[in-house]
């Protein structure tokens, strides 16, 4: 078994589930200048997306809608080119290939792959296991990880089997996970196994708070929540809640109609790196 990739792939569980172990994209501060530190956007649309605020008329007579609706396609492609986005859209096609398209593929890929992990585990679908994981073939097909050897896979195997949050806190900062992560990324494991195992979408309401991309994929993945109608609502509230920093106009928050986007416009100290952050990476602070 190749076990340095077992390991990195395990590792990087949860940033398909609303974790991230660093690495990931950040957005500056403005959104009219938004971009990746990883990575370069061949679609220099967003930079225009408040071109005609400083050019022409009175902040009464710009309409926000249009510059909403023009930008709109490219604000969708921002959210669809997150790693935890993206892996799910390549879970569910079964083609690790679509996560090229991901800002970052490498935890696209990671996140596609321990998904898969879980739910073959979950349901007992042991073949399906890649033979690279040989090991977790073994444990699956016996309901025990007595057998694996000491290490990463066998902290977290016995956490994701028995509900242990010590193990798992074991494993995974054997891993190199944050000690402010692993609560976060503990649940996820066990709430997503559960799941998968037990079909009941219910389960998702175990996942905490502010682990916002976690349970949207944990509803998307067992309690087939429309994941597009959910990114298309948030594209106009994005876009308001861009337009409330860039213009200083706080009273554009109120025609955001998600609470929670609507509740960081509110707080002057939430820029946009933030509010993707809080969306789509809640451990980047």
């Amino acid at each position: 078994m190749r076990k340095g990739l077992a390991i990195t792939i395990i590792a990087i569980l949860v940033i398909g589930l609303g974790i991230s172990l660093g690495g990931l994209v950040y957005y500056r501060a403005q959104f009219s200048k938004i971009s990746p530190t990883e990575g370069k956007l061949e679609d220099k649309a967003l930079e225009q997306i408040l071109k005609n605020i400083t050019i022409k008329g009175t902040k009464e007579e710009l309409s926000y809608e249009k510059i909403i609706e023009d930008k709109k396609d490219f604000i969708r492609k921002l959210m669809n080119e997150s790693s935890p986005i993206t892996a799910y859209y390549a879970f569910l096609a079964n083609d690790i290939s679509q996560c090229q398209s991901a800002r970052t593929p490498v935890h696209c890929e990671g996140t596609f792959q321990v998904i898969k992990l879980l739910k073959n585990f979950a349901q007992k679908n042991c073949n399906q296991i890649p033979d690279e994981f040989s090991d977790l073939i073994s444990a699956c097909q016996t309901n025990s990880c007595e057998n694996l050897s000491e290490g990463v896979n066998k902290h977290l195997c016995n956490a994701i089997l028995n509900k242990d949050m010590e193990e798992c806190r074991i494993g995974l900062e054997k891993a190199g996970a944050k000690p402010e992560e692993i609560k976060l990324k503990c649940e996820s494991y066990f709430v997503l196994y559960e799941g998968f195992k037990t079909k009941n979408p219910a389960i998702c309401n175990n996942l905490s708070e502010e682990n916002r991309i976690g349970k949207l994929l944990c509803e998307s993945l067992i309690g087939k929540k429309d994941i597009d109608k959910y990114l298309d609502a948030l594209v106009p509230d994005i876009g308001y809640f861009a337009l409330a920093r860039e213009l200083e106009n706080q009273e554009l928050c109120k025609n955001i109609k998600n609470e929670f986007v609507k509740s960081c416009c509110s707080n002057s100290e939430v820029d946009i790196n933030a509010l993707f952050t809080k969306l789509f990476y809640p451990s980047l602070k």
